[in-house]
């Protein structure tokens, strides 16, 4: 009953706290409020724990990427809710453990992900062609490629610099944005490229610094 009672409290807190953001930041809804810092924590952690959190990152990246794709194939062959569940969730487990016992399987996987959705962020600034997603899906496959090759500095390099770009677009389009006026897209992406490789650089040193004769 006390334990009941305890985790009642903290959920009652815990809405009562992010009411209390929303009241003081009305450009966030509670649940853009939640969606952000969980987007921002993620990215931390993949930033300066990346090589570190590798394997539970395949997994758990196994598992969202199983979860979307159950879903999208049940979704097309028009099954019902329940059926779309648990195909979600039995692909959603088979792929995050598979991800997560073959490495390098898993390595060139979420890399490769990482590469494509990085690779989308910075070519608008040099290239906005018909090709985009052709070109950043060949950077993908190039990133994935040379993650499962080059192992430990390739995943350091390649956390540091996705996950900076990502906590850097974070904190400029989720954050920033809301709360100040930025003059163009152009600017709002210069603004995430040069934040983000900071972040990344920050990283790179913090990671190698930390992780010496870990193999």
């Amino acid at each position: 009953m006390q334990v009941e009672m305890q985790i009642e409290k903290s959920l009652n807190f815990a809405e009562r706290y992010l009411e209390a953001l929303e009241e003081l930041f009305p450009q966030f809804t509670m649940f853009g409020l939640v969606g952000i810092g969980l987007g921002i924590l993620l990215a931390l952690l993949f930033t300066f724990f990346g090589y570190k959190l590798i394997r539970f990152l395949l997994a758990a990246a196994g598992f969202v990427i199983g979860l979307v794709l159950g879903g999208s194939l049940a979704i097309r062959l028009d099954l019902d809710d329940k059926m779309i569940v648990i195909i979600s969730l039995v692909l959603a487990v088979l792929l995050a453990v598979v991800v997560g016992l073959i490495y390098k399987f898993g390595l060139f996987v979420v890399f490769a992900a990482a590469g494509y959705n990085l690779a989308l962020i910075i070519l608008p600034v040099f290239y906005s062609g018909d090709y985009t997603r052709w070109i950043a899906l060949g950077a993908g496959l190039l990133l994935g490629g040379l993650s499962a090759w080059l192992g430990k500095v390739c995943i350091i390099a390649a956390s540091s610099a996705a996950g900076g770009l990502a906590l850097s677009d974070i904190l400029i389009t989720e954050v920033l944005a809301r709360v100040a006026t930025i003059e163009s897209s152009r600017t709002e992406t210069i603004i995430v490229l040069v934040l983000g490789f900071i972040l990344a650089a920050a990283a790179m040193r913090y990671q190698f610094s930390t992780t010496e004769g870990d193999e």
